[in-house]
């Protein structure tokens, strides 16, 4: 058995595994040892195998075929790697969050949750969630709509996530984090709670481009004008010709009647053309009677009278031959009798003469001029004999001729009456294939012509029909997009809110310090400074997970022991304290100069979204499942 080694691509992931399996194998086995190789069991029912088309994309493999001459397959399903256990697992981060894939797991790192924190957002809420999940009981439509806006949403939460991550990494590791889009020149960056009433740094309101964009285009789409135009076209009827006027070119003799022409050519012609006649549509509803009177005077009478023309012609020819026959015969009796008494009188004569001598000269004489006069008279009747014989010939003769010669005359008789009634007959059929031609195409352009009416008003209607659907459709989208910008307005003002309070919960923990470095002086206050910088947003984060009061979060700041020194009373003001927005000092939120709780007019648009965004963490997260129903 030939082993080969074969190569899966994964479709989406871009990686790669060569297996090592018999030429013979099929596609199943090809899982199988596939799913043995990357140890994962459940490539076995989520996985399949592709295979990769010329142009490079990959379509769908029937597990039963064999893997052949094939050498590279296309995968998609469960990841191509093996699993990392859970105790080698790091957790999962803003850095390395796989944004397009459904099971990802939720962040859990501990910036990354201070940034979604900071931000008023649920981790959960960075999971994307596919177009399917959209799509069950909802119309297509809709389900896009609500995928593109939770889309847009999610990647603009992510970026800003991603982006105060950053700054925090920075702020750690003493750097300077790069501006933001939104601050000027003339700003300084600051920490998370460095500047009181300057809404820059981390806590500047969230930049929602995509959003914007979303809903821009969305109202550019639903203009009513742009959705009727070219929704339907204009009726255009396919009717040709007038629905009074014919389009026949005529009729055509192809075949006439010639001079050299009998009456049976003239039949057979005629045959054909009412053949032809009776292959046209509609033929039969019209003169009926007249076609059948045609045909059966023009064809069939004509052959009938032909063959008892022939019949009658051909009997009296017989019994013509049969009376001269019987002439003949008798003509050869007579002719035979008189021979017969010619030769019984010669032999008379001949004993005659032999029983009479002749005794004297004169009987001599005489008897030499009596045989010369019978001589004479016996061919005298011989030639009377002969010329009545001939005359009964030339009668038998001249009945036979006169016999042919009427039936020659009766055969021109019927062929000229003939030829002119099959002539009548035909141009009779021949005006009516012109007539029922030209019928038949005004009847085919009269029924095109209401054809195109009906369908003239069935477009009509079909276009009133769908200019209504649309209207319909297009107040269901616009409220669906209304609907969407409340969202998007309350799920800001949440998210807002919870920025609002981390934001205090801040300002409080750089109050409580600042406290107790007056209550504690040290010698050094460029020391206590950074001292204090560099743990506030630990000791901020600390508060906000042990939900622990400013007390508790002053008691666990880290100060030597070192710098207890006795309070020194000054008598000085001191200005140094951050300044305060009057929403820090309340408790309830307030919308600065740069509110982020601002509403899209009717300009704004859609973009498209999966996952529904929850705010605030904790008790102000919207749960995201709940907000996709």
């Amino acid at each position: 058995m030939v082993e080969v080694e074969v190569v899966i691509r994964h479709v989406t992931d871009l990686e790669e595994v060569v297996v090592t399996v018999p030429e013979s194998a099929s596609i199943q086995e090809l899982k199988e040892i596939l799913a043995e190789e990357v140890e994962r069991p459940e490539l076995l029912e989520v996985g399949e195998i592709l295979r990769i088309l010329p142009d490079g994309s990959a379509a769908p493999i029937k597990e039963t075929m064999k893997v052949g001459i094939r050498r590279t397959f296309g995968f998609k399903g469960c990841p191509l790697h093996p699993p990392v256990p859970e105790y080698f697992r790091p957790p999962a981060s803003l850095e390395d969050f796989a944004e397009f894939d459904p099971d990802e797991d939720v962040i859990s790192s501990p910036r990354s949750e201070r940034a979604c924190q900071l931000h008023g957002v649920s981790p959960e809420d960075l999971i994307y969630v596919p177009l399917e999940d959209y799509k069950q009981g909802v119309e297509p439509r809709i389900a896009e709509l609500w995928y593109d806006f939770f889309e847009a949403l999610r990647q603009d939460t992510l970026r800003d996530c991603r982006a105060l991550r950053s700054r925090l990494v920075a702020e750690e590791e003493g750097r300077s984090p790069a501006l933001s889009s939104s601050s000027t020149a003339r700003h300084e960056v600051s920490r998370i709670a460095g500047t009181g009433g300057n809404w820059e740094g981390a806590l500047e309101h969230c930049d929602y481009r995509n959003v914007a964009e979303f809903f821009h285009e969305r109202n550019e789409m639903c203009n009513i004008d742009r959705i009727y135009k070219g929704a339907t076209k204009p009726f255009r009827s396919v009717s040709l010709g007038s629905r009074y006027f014919s389009n026949n070119q005529g009729f055509r003799d192809q075949d006439p009647i010639l001079a050299g022409d009998d009456s049976n050519d003239a039949a057979d012609k005629l045959d054909d053309l009412l053949q032809y006649y009776k292959r046209l549509p509609n033929c039969k509803k019209f003169v009926e009677e007249q076609r059948l009177v045609t045909e059966a005077n023009g064809v069939v009478q004509y052959d009938a009278n032909t063959k008892r023309l022939h019949k009658d012609q051909k009997e009296f020819r017989r019994l013509t031959g049969h009376r001269m026959d019987t002439e003949e015969v008798q003509i050869a009796i007579v002719d035979g009798e008189i021979q017969e008494n010619k030769e019984i009188r010669a032999d008379m004569d001949r004993r005659s003469k032999e029983s009479k001598k002749t005794t004297t000269k004169l009987e001599q004489i005489r008897s030499v001029a009596i045989n010369k006069r019978s001589a004479y008279f016996q061919e005298r009747r011989d030639a009377v004999h002969e010329t009545k014989l001939d005359y009964q010939y030339f009668r038998c003769d001249e009945l036979h001729r006169h016999t042919m010669h009427d039936q020659a005359v009766a055969e021109r008789k019927h062929q000229h009456d003939s030829l002119r009634k099959i002539g009548f007959a035909r141009e009779w059929t021949k005006r009516r294939v012109r007539w029922q031609l030209c019928h038949n195409s005004i009847s085919a352009n009269r029924d095109s012509w209401n054809q195109a009416i009906l369908g003239k008003q069935q477009a009509a209607a079909d276009r009133v029909e769908t200019q209504q659907l649309i209207r319909q459709k297009w107040i269901e989208y616009r409220r669906e997009i209304k609907l969407l910008k409340r969202t998007y307005a309350d799920l800001a003002a949440q998210r807002e809110k919870a920025k609002q309070d981390v934001r205090k919960e801040a300002v409080a923990v750089q109050f409580a310090g600042m406290a107790q470095e007056e209550a504690q002086p040290s010698p050094s206050p460029l020391r206590r400074t950074r001292d204090l910088s560099t743990n506030s947003l630990a000791s901020s984060a600390a508060s906000m997970q042990t939900a622990g009061s400013a007390v508790e979060m002053l008691s666990a700041a880290p100060f030597s022991p070192l710098l207890k020194q006795p309070r020194v009373v000054k008598r000085i003001a001191s200005f140094n304290f951050p300044r305060m927005g009057a929403g820090m000092m309340s408790s309830t939120s307030t919308t600065s100069t740069r509110s982020g709780n601002w509403s899209l007019s009717g300009a704004s648009t859609l973009r498209q979204s999966t996952s529904m965004q929850s705010l605030g963490g904790g008790s102000t997260s919207v749960d995201r499942r709940e907000m996709q129903r």
